[in-house]
């Protein structure tokens, strides 16, 4: 007779959330510097967050793989936990970014009877990935006004569609492959939508043209620049300090500033 363990989870899911979380922690630092490239490329606000489900698709496939509730915590608390001591640039608040990740995975399956369904993946990688945006800006700097509160419902918008695509939508392909292979054995694998690939590709590649149409006819900056001078007080010497020039950056033209008494 086989002697259960006491323990909610065993040695085997302890080892994969370990596993996944060590690679999640090492490859965010990487994903972070190919997000920065796709925000220069295309240009438009939230396109660092374009990226972003890549950082919690680790939780998602430590849910998967397991099949316990709570796993995405416990492995979104050791994913921070590698990012902070490997100088993540976050800080500390990196561990607590990745801890509501994973406690939102959790929760976003909770209210579907198929845990194993697309939507709660979907839901569950949206949702997670989403919460990084608004966690971040919560220590940084809560927003006073409607302009400043709608550019990071934007990002996080953005942060929201890349987690159901490449947390949710890819962390059950990359699951049911593995199924499919053998390698995990827990449930039969199922078979994707035909309309799921196309559907990928299609949004990945609307936003790539939205960002570089934005890119290409977007207005160039303007700065309008006032200087009102309160009082001058001039000194005589043989090296008069009244006259002075300046330049302004950003036009091709230089703008002098003169002062004379």
């Amino acid at each position: 007779m086989q002697r259960r363990s006491g323990h909610y989870f065993s040695t085997r899911d302890l080892l994969m959330m370990a596993v996944l979380a060590a690679l999640g922690g090492i490859t965010s630092t990487y994903v972070q510097a190919l997000a920065n490239a796709v925000h220069a490329a295309l240009g438009f606000p939230g396109a660092t967050q374009v990226l972003a489900g890549v950082h919690v698709i680790w939780l998602i496939l430590a849910v998967g793989l397991t099949g316990k509730h709570g796993a995405g915590t416990v492995t979104g608390l050791a994913k921070g936990a590698v990012e902070f001591l490997s100088g993540n640039t976050h800080g500390i608040l990196v561990v607590l970014i990745d801890v509501v990740a994973g406690i939102l995975v959790d929760a976003g399956m909770l209210p579907f009877r198929n845990k194993n369904s697309t939507l709660a993946y979907a839901v569950a990688g949206g949702l997670a990935t989403a919460s990084n945006v608004f966690v971040f800006q919560l220590f940084a700097s809560v927003p006073t006004d409607v302009l400043t509160m709608g550019a990071i419902l934007l990002v996080g918008l953005v942060s929201f569609v890349s987690g159901v695509l490449l947390a949710g939508i890819l962390g059950k392909v990359l699951l049911d492959s593995l199924r499919r292979a053998g390698v995990v054995r827990d449930l039969a694998p199922e078979t994707m939508g035909r309309g799921i690939y196309p559907a990928f590709v299609g949004i990945v590649a609307v936003l790539t043209v939205a960002g570089g149409a934005h890119r290409t006819y977007r207005q160039p900056s303007e700065c309008a620049l006032r200087i009102q001078i309160l009082r001058t007080r001039l000194s005589p010497s043989s090296d008069d300090p009244s006259d002075r020039e300046a330049s302004l950056r950003g036009s091709p033209a230089w703008v002098p500033i003169k002062l004379k008494s």
